[in-house]
């Protein structure tokens, strides 16, 4: 350190509370996210207990209570959310596997005995038309259709562009 010669030591206490005011803000700046912030927080807000305070005690346990009530706030939603991904995909398993079920599974046909003609009227009712739309796996919301379909439109321009990309590399060699 440099040698003051100031009479004065005031101005001097005032420069390094200003600069430790001033530093908190910039050391915080790295951000970190998750547990490890929750960690920071609680190590700083642990004060050394001067003189035996009893408030300074009782507000450092509610501290940590906040920082644990927090936590096992995230713990509970993140295992809550990797079970209903988990349901999810079981049901989308067992919608496919019912649905490759159902393609596989054919009726057997009739033979039909070309000796006996019929002699009924036709029926007046008309057929349904087959639609050519694949069936919708059960479960699936027009939202969730939506985004799947959207997600194959992108997964097929991308396989275009990848495939346009070789031919253009083949011909330039």
């Amino acid at each position: 350190m440099l040698p003051m010669k100031s009479r004065n030591p005031l101005p001097a206490v005032l420069l390094a509370l200003l600069l430790a005011v001033c530093a908190l803000p910039i050391a915080g700046c790295g951000g970190t996210s998750g547990k490890s912030s929750n960690r920071e927080a609680e190590s700083a807000a642990e004060p050394a207990p001067a003189g035996g305070a009893e408030s300074a005690e009782k507000e450092l346990q509610a501290t940590r209570a906040r920082i644990k009530k927090s936590e096992e706030a995230e713990d509970a939603e993140i295992k809550r959310k990797e079970e209903a991904a988990r349901k999810a995909a079981e049901a989308n398993a067992a919608a496919a596997a019912r649905t490759h079920l159902s393609k596989s599974k054919k009726p057997a046909k009739s033979k039909k005995a070309h000796t006996v003609k019929s002699t009924s009227k036709q029926s007046t009712k008309k057929k349904p038309k087959k639609t050519s739309k694949p069936p919708k796996p059960s479960g699936e919301t027009p939202t969730e259709e939506a985004a799947r379909k959207q997600f194959a439109k992108e997964e097929a321009r991308e396989e275009a562009e990848y495939k346009k990309r070789e031919r253009e590399e083949a011909a330039g060699r």
